[in-house]
């Protein structure tokens, strides 16, 4: 793939005042394949005013950039259809307020980080950047045996370098079992059948940024020097850093039958699915206890599994004056968590890893008690009375029924 980073032949038109693309120009070249190159946006505000001693500027950016590449050839009764795209985006903030008093730091990368003694500026910046390399390649045979295989390989700025980027595949396959003349003598109501399978995986990076980074924040307290006259800001170290910090990643897994009726008028499809999220992003914050004054980063370390079974009837008739339209779905799935961290020492009967996501411990009624007496020959909240529930009794996890 050829790698463009500018703007070859058109032209970019810029309202000045808004800073803004009003019209842009790309390139197409090659039957076979092809430079698609977008910039879809790219503004800036570059402001700058003064009074007296404060100067304030404010400068924003935001780039995306695209350029793929594919060709559908046809041999026989093969068919080939491969493409192959990247994807780009920077975008970020610098915004700086007030008359700078460097005190504290010799470098600063914001005026926010500086020492309290004559300050009177601000600011704030950040800048983040992504970039996406993703491709697909489907095959088939007689339109009877299909194939494809996907892939994207990320990067992204939330991480370190040794682990910047995820490579997330995924491959389908399937059979058009209608296409067979056995199939059509034996079953000739079936309009058309499929059967699939899938594997894939995606990646998730939506956590806090760098922080693989030893940090430093702001202490609310604050040291005096100068006998006493004059305060100073104080720091404290922040997240502890994690630089094994990566990728989350889902594998989803899927098998399916697709099945048509009545010319095609009726479907039916059904799916069998597979989904466990590993490398889950989770702060390891119940075996680690709070008395340890450690600020911890997120961690690769959840697991979560769900799996069930959806269905989707369709019904679809035109008639001379309408069309009829009737459909049906469901779904039936569980989920439970795999892994998570947990304080140790828990009971097993306290533990949610096993557990579905978001469940409680809850008392079990088991009965309701039919006079005083059967109140008073019973473990009981207070103030129970005749009428009222009476629950499951456990001790060290072996739990006993009452008559």
């Amino acid at each position: 793939m050829e790698h463009i980073d500018q703007h070859h032949g058109g032209q970019a038109i810029v309202d000045h005042h808004s800073h803004q693309i009003i019209d842009g120009g790309d390139e197409r070249a090659g039957s076979h394949g092809g430079v698609d190159v977008d910039l879809m946006e790219q503004h800036g505000d570059d402001r700058a005013h003064q009074a007296g001693d404060h100067h304030g500027h404010d400068q924003r950016y935001a780039h995306t950039a695209r350029e793929q590449e594919g060709f559908t050839p046809g041999v026989g009764l093969e068919e080939v259809d491969v493409a192959a795209q990247e994807a780009q985006r920077q975008h970020g903030q610098q915004c700086t307020v007030g008359q700078a008093h460097p005190h504290f730091l010799e470098e600063q990368v914001q005026l926010f980080a500086g020492g309290q003694d004559e300050m009177n500026n601000t600011g704030t910046g950040y800048e983040e950047a992504r970039l996406n390399y993703f491709g697909r390649v489907n095959y088939a045979y007689k339109s009877k045996y299909l194939a494809e295989f996907v892939w994207r390989y990320q990067g992204s700025y939330i991480f370190d370098r040794s682990n910047k980027f995820g490579f997330f595949p995924g491959i389908s396959l399937g059979y058009v079992i209608s296409e067979e003349d056995f199939f059509k003598k034996k079953l000739p109501f079936i309009s058309f059948a499929k059967v699939r399978a899938s594997w894939g995986q995606t990646g998730n990076d939506l956590i806090d940024p760098y922080q693989y980074l030893a940090s430093y924040t702001f202490n609310d307290l604050m040291y005096l020097t100068n006998n006493g006259a004059t305060m100073n800001q104080a720091l404290k170290e922040g997240v502890a850093p994690n630089q094994n910090v990566t990728w989350e990643t889902a594998t989803q897994k899927n098998i399916g039958l697709d099945l048509q009726f009545l010319n095609g008028d009726l479907a039916f499809t059904i799916d069998y699915f597979h989904n466990k999220r590993s490398d889950i992003l989770w702060k390891r914050n119940a075996s680690v206890p709070g008395t340890s004054g450690l600020v911890l980063p997120d961690e690769n370390l959840g697991k979560v599994q769900n799996q069930g079974v959806d269905f989707n009837i369709d019904y679809r008739r035109n008639f001379k004056d309408f069309r009829l339209g009737i459909n049906l779905n469901g779904v039936y799935a569980k989920n439970k968590i795999l892994f998570w961290d947990e304080a140790p020492g828990t009971p097993e009967w306290q533990k949610s890893t096993g557990k579905p996501i978001d469940s409680g411990l809850y008392y079990e009624a088991i009965g309701i008690f039919k006079d005083q007496a059967a109140v008073d020959a019973y473990p009981h909240w207070a103030g129970a009375t005749s009428g009222g529930y009476y629950f499951q009794r456990c001790k060290w996890g072996q739990c006993d029924r009452w008559q």
